[in-house]
């Protein structure tokens, strides 16, 4: 069988939506995937809460995630996580390139993931951690570029304060050509978007987050790409079998390193 006929193969299953099997990804028999035992698991929270107010595994200083963390996306989750990717972006690049205005930015963060996360949810391929401090968007075979339908829905929900009207000719331009870019074969899944919120970066969620789809990837051969918004985390990217295949210039803007991995078999 050619490797053409593995991507048709495989995806086919995430045309016209596709939610992802979790249990296969969480309680499969890889060590570090496997499920832990209910009691074993409620113990350990317990002992997290006994020096944490909130109760949550990430309010532990230092403390790394752990797959236990991560869950598929639900519509109830949205909108915190809407604020949660806004804080995530907010030195972001491209982000301070579509607002500029620092004092603008958040707002026009929040209420674009909002419509995003409204658009991708549904198909699934959306995970998030049981704080809802941080989320990765993935988008299945042939629904990585932004339909015109969905493109005006983005448009209107982040530049809905006429302050950032002016911006909006530059910015959509700059978009389309992103899109313009984006590989049309082999099939593959598209990593739209990974954000964590500041505060609770550096303690492997990221790393995480991105688990479920890239071992649905490798179990099912279909490559995986994106856009890197910032040159430090081609490294971070690097690390899963990610590879810059070419950069892509923002009119008056920023770089973005678009970056392809293989499945690995």
């Amino acid at each position: 069988m050619s490797s053409e006929e593995i991507h048709e193969g495989a995806a086919s299953r995430y045309r016209g939506g596709y939610r992802a099997s979790w249990c296969d990804w969480r309680c499969g028999s890889r060590g570090p995937h496997r499920r832990v035992p209910g009691r074993a698991r409620e113990r350990r929270r317990d002992a997290l809460r006994a020096v944490s107010p909130r109760g949550s595994v990430l309010d532990v200083p230092g403390l790394r995630a752990t797959h236990e963390q991560i869950r598929e996306t639900a519509a109830a989750d949205c909108k915190q996580l809407a604020r949660s990717l806004a804080d995530a972006f907010m030195d972001d690049p491209v982000a301070c390139w579509a607002a500029p205005r620092e004092s603008l930015r958040r707002g026009c963060l929040r209420r674009f993931f909002g419509a995003y996360l409204a658009i991708r949810v549904p198909m699934g391929l959306v995970w998030n951690d049981s704080d809802l401090v941080g989320a990765a968007l993935w988008a299945p075979p042939g629904k990585g570029v932004t339909a015109p339908f969905e493109a005006l829905r983005l448009a209107g929900a982040g530049y809905a304060d006429p302050r950032l009207w002016l911006r909006g000719p530059l910015v959509g331009y700059g978009l389309v050509s992103i899109e313009n870019r984006h590989p049309k074969t082999p099939d593959h899944l598209y990593l739209a978007t990974l954000g964590v919120t500041q505060s609770e970066q550096g303690r492997g969620l990221g790393s995480l987050l991105l688990g479920p789809a890239l071992e649905l990837c490798d179990r099912d051969g279909l490559p995986a790409y994106l856009e890197a918004s910032k040159e430090h985390n081609i490294s971070f990217y690097a690390r899963h079998g990610f590879r810059v295949t070419r950069e892509i210039k923002l009119p008056r803007g920023p770089t973005m390193y678009a970056m392809w991995r293989e499945p690995h078999r």
